[in-house]
């Protein structure tokens, strides 16, 4: 039996949104005796999930310093993986949310799954007797209840594959699916402090897609929890045939692959990205293709935008990071130009490079799970 799970597991979320704290402070935020507090902590120490710690300067009588509680980090450990068509990133965490591993790889079209599981394996060497939980990101169309990428242009070969069945029969532990936006949308949350309560993330690398959060805490998904797909929203209906079988779906026009495939058609040669886009610093003909992908990203983000209204746009991915300089201002240009200019006037937006934003979502969003809904799992280790 967990003694008190709903007060512990408020104790662990205000430690983590807090950082160590005294056990007074923690009683007077949580509305309950300190006496409460000590037996709670008192048995959560015992169990190894936090520890005491003498934080600040002794009193002012030569005491000793202030006893804080905090979170215990080696209680056990997250793996986030976040796959995509050009790549798998993936990544270790604690309960404290620190980043102790990352890693990635090309992905393999063809034996996409086994790689996958090769990859969490290389991952997990020294964590694998602590791990936790597991949280893996998709791209496409998933089915978050019952862990099944439902439909994937750009990985087709995983399609209709139980990721949680699978994960969860070989680790013996939690694991979490969704798709790799709202991992991100996480992550980025995270990574900004979560001071705005209403975020619009468009992620932008080899595919592409836009994800909002709400009031901090609701993330906007389809019917029966399948996350809505930015990436094949028909923007032709006559147009381009895309992967998904239907045609003139915004990916089909500005993925990397769709881009490389406009400047190979001028250029005559095959070529990667790092030198389309050496080009497209060189040559105004190869810039203006980026350029008008990255208007017509804008013109399909408008609505969304003028929808949500958030408070504010988040660019990521590493399209953005890597070619941010020449999408992002024709981007903001597909905006402006398909809504009310005081309305556009009032957008906030922000850059986030970092190439693992998904993978830290993930280990956040476990970490939040096991808090909140799953403390069971910190007294299974």
């Amino acid at each position: 039996m967990i003694v008190n799970k709903d007060l512990q597991e408020k104790i662990l979320n205000y430690i983590k949104e807090k950082g160590p704290s005294p056990r007074k402070e923690i009683a007077q935020s949580l509305g309950v005796s300190q006496a409460i507090i000590t037996q709670v902590t008192k048995y959560m120490i015992s169990k190894n999930i936090i520890y005491e710690k003498e934080i600040g300067p002794s009193t002012k009588k030569g005491g000793r310093k202030p006893i804080y509680i905090d979170i215990n980090s080696e209680t056990g450990y997250i793996m986030s993986l976040d796959v995509g068509s050009y790549e798998i990133k993936g990544g270790i965490g604690n309960l404290k949310g620190d980043v102790l591993l990352l890693d990635k790889l090309r992905t393999s079209l063809d034996n996409t799954l086994n790689q996958i599981i090769e990859f969490s394996e290389r991952l997990l060497n020294k964590y694998r007797d602590k791990l936790l939980g597991i949280s893996i990101g998709l791209p496409g169309v998933v089915d978050i209840e019952k862990g099944i990428l439902v439909f994937s242009a750009n990985l087709p070969s995983i399609n209709n594959i139980n990721f949680k069945k699978i994960f969860e029969n070989k680790y013996r532990v939690k694991t979490f699916v969704s798709n790799c936006g709202i991992f991100s949308l996480i992550g980025v949350y995270n990574h900004l402090k979560k001071k705005e309560k209403n975020i619009l993330n468009l992620y932008w690398g080899n595919g592409i897609s836009a994800t909002f959060l709400s009031e901090g805490k609701e993330i906007l998904t389809g019917k029966t929890k399948y996350r809505i797909d930015f990436g094949h929203i028909t923007i032709d209906k006559n147009g381009k045939l895309c992967r998904c079988g239907k045609r003139g779906c915004i990916e089909s026009y500005v993925s990397s692959e769709a881009l490389l495939n406009k400047i190979k058609e001028k250029i005559n040669k095959e070529i990667d990205m790092d030198y389309a886009l050496k080009l497209a610093r060189e040559r105004e003909d190869i810039r203006e293709i980026f350029e008008e992908a990255g208007y017509v990203v804008g013109k399909t983000l408008s609505f969304l935008i003028q929808y949500f209204f958030p408070d504010l746009v988040v660019f990521s991915g590493g399209l953005i990071k890597n070619a941010g300089d020449i999408l992002i201002p024709s981007i903001k240009n597909g905006i402006k130009d398909n809504m009310d200019e005081k309305q556009y006037e009032k957008l906030n937006f922000k850059v986030i490079e970092t190439e693992y934003i998904g993978v830290i979502g993930g280990i956040e969003f476990m970490i939040n799970e096991i808090f909140s809904k799953h403390l069971h799992l910190l007294y299974q280790v």
